[in-house]
């Protein structure tokens, strides 16, 4: 195998295994993370976007964690959602390492097609939110502190109360996420 090939595969193989998951924070500069807007006084808009190395599933269950931390944080006890839209936007990527190979006899070139595709996973949900379980809806009836814990504890994510203190703390010891401020 040349090597031109070898190092394509290399570096392709490299960026592969640097993707890390996103995470369960607000959206960022890259377009990943989770947003919410408010439509009415009891009605939300919240999405989760990731990036291509982030599963599908767990996108899901972000945008299901941060629906029951909007109701929560804004009175609310229980949520139904009322449009689930999940969608992956498809990434792709090719292209052709070639080396040419010479002999006193003769000469030919070796190609390589080289092709990836990959997705990143997002999920908007469209919740209706109740201060108490309502009895005549027609659905999945959410409870907020249940789906924080359950949710929460499955992927190890700090209640959004916890972040912010853990934010703060980062903030008053010269935190910048990188590495300590000078």
């Amino acid at each position: 195998m040349n090597v031109t090939i070898r190092w394509v595969i290399v570096l392709a193989l490299l960026l592969t295994a640097c993707a890390t998951p996103t995470k369960f924070l607000p959206l960022n500069g890259f377009g990943e993370g989770y947003t919410e807007t408010q439509i009415d006084s009891n009605i939300f808009r919240v999405s989760f976007h990731a990036n291509e190395a982030t599963r599908a599933d767990y996108a899901e269950d972000m945008t299901l964690l941060r629906s029951a931390e909007v109701a929560q944080n804004n009175g609310f006890s229980y949520f139904a959602i009322i449009n689930e839209i999940s969608r992956s936007d498809g990434i792709e990527a090719s292209g052709v390492a070639s080396s040419y190979i010479t002999s006193p006899t003769s000469s030919f070139s070796i190609g390589s097609g080289i092709s990836s595709t990959s997705s990143k996973p997002s999920t908007t949900n469209t919740i209706v939110c109740f201060k108490s379980k309502p009895e005549n809806v027609s659905g999945i009836i959410y409870n907020t502190t249940f789906i924080i814990g359950s949710i929460g504890n499955k992927y190890h994510v700090l209640s959004e109360t916890e972040r912010k203190l853990r934010q703060t703390q980062e903030r008053e010891l010269g935190w910048t996420g990188r590495g300590y401020s000078n």
